[in-house]
């Protein structure tokens, strides 16, 4: 049998039902812009791009994208189907960070991978990407406005 592969936008309510079945976070954090892999029309993954969780203005990532004349996305989400084939979800962010850099232009684009629940960036080191460390961005970006504290979190969302 002939498997057709199809890169497809994918709104955002398609995102959100397929994040909440197929993320083990459950939602599509700060995902803007979606993309998703279907095999013969059926959706096997999902991959969202949104505004960085981090100042582009400071740092050594936004100096980067600033020398570089690109911008700066974050990679916010991603799933894949229990059935899809293996190398699903790296091949879908692979055709995805063309397909988003084709929509805004030249990028850098930022993901993070979650120690605490064991996750070590496997799929973006299959995706050729540059592992820069380890960060730790809980507390860093807390903000006073109305006389409260609010975390940057908070404040972006």
């Amino acid at each position: 049998m002939h498997t057709t592969t199809n890169l497809v936008r994918v709104k955002r309510n398609l995102a959100k039902e397929f994040f909440a079945c197929h993320e083990h976070l459950g939602d599509m954090g700060l995902g803007v812009w979606h993309w998703g892999l279907e095999f013969n029309g059926a959706l096997a993954s999902v991959v969202s791009y949104g505004t960085t969780c981090f100042c582009t203005n400071r740092g050594w990532l936004g100096k980067l994208a600033k020398t570089a004349s690109c911008g700066v996305v974050q990679l916010c989400r991603g799933g894949t189907s229990p059935w899809a084939p293996k190398g699903t979800g790296s091949f879908l962010i692979s055709q995805a960070n063309r397909a988003i850099a084709n929509l805004k232009g030249p990028l850098l684009i930022v993901a993070y991978a979650t120690a605490e629940l064991g996750e070590i960036g496997t799929i973006y080191q299959a995706c050729n990407a540059t592992y820069t460390g380890l960060s730790n961005p809980k507390g860093q970006a807390n903000y006073i406005i109305g006389g409260k504290l609010m975390s940057g979190w908070s404040v972006r969302k």
